[in-house]
This record gives C-alpha cells, structure tokens and sequence, in this order.
C-alpha cells in the first residue's frame, strides 16, 4: 500500500510518458537493492507510450526492502472527434458520373472513411448531400468526426444530334434521347417545352433550338443546337369497305386502304353513336347485332396525327337466326317422320333458311335434308291415302241405298286409318 506511481492515468499523445515510482511518498529507482518491471498485456515493455492497461511491478532484494508490490496505470485511447487537424481535403466536387474521391488531410494517424445518405450507405457518385464519417483504425484513437459533403449537378453538354430521335408530323416536331430530357424552343431564349413542339401548319418549315433539360444529376445549361426541317403533308386515308361474312349476332367487315396505314377506325349503326373499331390484317368486327336484322354500317377514319379524317362509307349488313334455336329444334326429331313433326319441321324450315351461309357452315344440314326427304315421303304417303278414299266415296255415291254407302266409306275411312297407322 505504501507503492505509488505517477501519474496513474493518461491519454495518448504519441509521446512517451515518463513516471515517477514512490514508496512510503519517496521516489525510488530500479537498483540492485529494488527491481522494477513494466508489463503490458502479459509482455514486457521498455516504454510506456501507446494506450492501454501498463502493470508496475515492484520487488525487493530481502534486505533492504521486504516484499513485493503491483501497480497499475492507464494510457486511455485519444477522441478523434475534437481534433482540427482531422479535415477532409474538399467538401464539395461536381457530379462527373464516376465515384469521387475525398481525402482525409491528416498524416498522423490511419483512418478510414465511410459515406452514407439518407437512403443509408453510398457510394460518392450522383447529385446530391452526403455525410462523410471518418473512423481511425489506429488501435491509439476512438471516436469519430463526421463532414458534410455536397455533390452538385453538372451543367448538360450540347446535345448531338446523331444522338437524338426526331419525329416530324403533319403540325409537331418530337425529340427525344435515349438518357435525357429534351427541351425545345422556337427562338433559344423563351418558351422551352420538353419533348415536343406544336403548332405547325402541314407542309412548313421549322427551326427549333435543342437542349437537354434539368434532372437528377445536371442542371439546365445554354449549351444547345439547332436542327430545321419540314412538317409532313396531311392528306386523307383512302379506302373500300365490304361485308366478308355476316353471322347472327356479328358482321366482319373487310377495309382495303389505298396507301399505308396503321390505326383505329370509327363505325356506327344505323346513324348512332360513333364507336372505335381495331383493324387487324384488314378486317373488323362488328359485334352486338340482333338477330334477323338489317343495318347500316358506316366507317369512317377519325383524325389522326398525319392524316384527315376521312368522308364515311356505308355498306349493308343482314343477321340471321341464331344456329342455337335451330340445333335445339333438330333435336326434336328422330329416325322416323310421323304426323306429330309436321309442325315442328315449318319451324325447323324457317330457322334454317334463315340461317347466314356463314352460320349455316356450323351447323348439322345434312340431317336438315334427310329430315326434308322423310316429311316428302310422309306427305307423300298421305295424299295418295285421300285418293283412295275420294275414289271410293266417287263410287258408292250413286247407289240408291244410304246405308250402303256409309257402310263402305265408313270401310275407306278404317283402310285410311290402318294405313296410316303402318306409315
């Protein structure tokens, strides 16, 4: 207890510290009376200079000085995070479209840096407020010291016109580039629009300024080009409407256009509302007729970018039943025709003559005509059973006694019946 040293605590200053060893409050040096060692982390040092827990320990010879003593002293670890002379060589640097570097402007200790944003960790390339934190990885320092760091925008280049994508119509220049936002004005000075410009009669010339505009990472600089040239001529599309095929519910109309042409048309019922209609290889469909209907269909090609719109034309369009009525009603009949199909077979007749030929292409006509030759064949059968039975009335209709008459009509009548019977 009466061992001492001092100081018994410190900070690293990268210099060697120098202390003072005291028993009983006298200070005393290794000799050969008094062995005084320095240990840290379990080896022994010569000097007492980085931080760290340093261990003093005293012994004497036996005679002189009796026993032995430890005792311990601290060098703490030195906060970076008040140090001037720990700066960053820049705070600022313009965007580049590469990583930037920024350098620490000390030599003294080894340091280590790390960038973030508010999105977290970053890399030092786009536009934008960064922080800059340096860290020492000098086992002597703790703490860190952070910096604002700012990347602005670069002002655009002129633009290249190689580069550019111009799109001219009857009355709009459209510019656009594969990275950037395009600018245009008439003049170069007021009136910038992105992209495109409107406002041209057909068939003019034009002279537009180019530019890029501002975005994440550039600002909008006067660095510009100009480009010339001449809008398109507007004509109006030509073309010819038929009916390709007419169904129950529907009609496919076919339009041939007389020069090349990429859009929508328009069509209307009737003299109704004006609806969009898609053409795919020169034809369309027309959808949600009734059935035994007529229509007219008119087509007209609605304004576009480069063209006029063109004059309507009308063609006539006639739906038939619907295939489904006259398939329900085909299956009323079966192998053999009797009285009982008479009125279903003027049903069936009607249905399938009121069938499309494009819709008569779905359905079964062939059992359609075998049931037609089995109803001839019945009614065939039955006129000539009406024959025989006038023949026979024709015959008994002279003879004086009623009865017998009666009698044989009455025989004609069962012959009739028993024949029917067997067809």
């Amino acid at each position: 207890n009466n061992v001492t040293v001092d100081p018994d605590a410190n900070t690293y200053t990268g210099e060697t510290i120098v202390y003072t060893v005291r028993i009983g409050g006298i200070e005393v040096q290794a000799n050969d009376r008094l062995t005084i060692s320095i240990t840290k982390d379990g080896s022994v040092v010569n000097e007492i200079k980085d931080a760290g827990n340093y261990v003093f320990a005293i012994s004497g010879d036996g005679n002189y000085y009796q026993g032995s003593a430890t005792y311990t002293v601290s060098i703490a670890k030195k906060d970076i995070s008040n140090m001037d002379e720990i700066d960053l060589d820049r705070d600022s640097a313009t965007y580049t479209g590469s990583e930037i570097e920024v350098g620490v402007t000390t030599t003294s200790i080894d340091v280590e840096i790390t960038i973030t944003n508010a999105d977290g960790p970053a890399e030092l390339i786009n536009a934008g407020t960064y922080t800059v934190t340096v860290t020492p990885t000098d086992p002597n320092y703790t703490g860190s010291k952070t910096f604002p760091f700012t990347v602005n925008k670069a002002p655009h280049k002129a633009p290249v016109e190689s580069d550019l994508k111009i799109e001219v119509t009857w009355n709009s220049v459209t510019v656009t580039h594969d990275e950037f936002t395009v600018q245009l004005s008439k003049d170069g000075t007021t009136g910038w629009v992105d992209t495109k410009m409107e406002g041209y009669d057909a068939n003019s010339d034009y002279t537009l300024y180019v530019r890029f505009g501002e975005d994440d990472n550039h600002s909008a600089s006067s660095n510009m080009i100009m480009i010339s040239g001449t809008t398109l001529e507007r004509t109006a599309v030509e073309f010819t409407i038929a009916v390709a095929a007419e169904h129950y519910n529907r009609a496919v109309l076919t339009i041939t256009f007389e020069e090349d042409f990429s859009g929508d048309v328009e069509y209307s019922l009737n003299g109704t509302t004006w609806n969009k209609l898609t053409v795919q290889d020169g034809k369309c469909v027309v959808s949600g007729l009734a059935e035994s209907s007529e229509y007219t269909v008119q087509v007209r090609i609605p304004e576009g970018d480069d063209y006029l719109g063109s004059d309507p034309q009308s063609v006539k369009v006639k739906t038939g039943i619907d295939p489904a009525k006259y398939t329900e009603t085909l299956a009323m009949f079966g192998e053999t025709f009797s009285a009982g199909d008479l009125v279903n077979y003027e049903t069936l007749k009607e249905q399938f003559n009121g069938l499309t030929e494009a819709d008569k292409a779905g359905v079964d006509a062939a059992k359609f005509a075998t049931i037609t030759a089995a109803r001839d064949a019945f009614v065939a059968s039955v006129n000539s059973d009406i024959e025989d039975i006038q023949n026979v009335a024709a015959k008994t209709a002279g003879r004086a006694v009623a009865a017998a008459a009666a009698a044989v009509t009455a025989a004609a009548i069962a012959l009739f019946i028993a024949k029917r019977k067997f067809i």
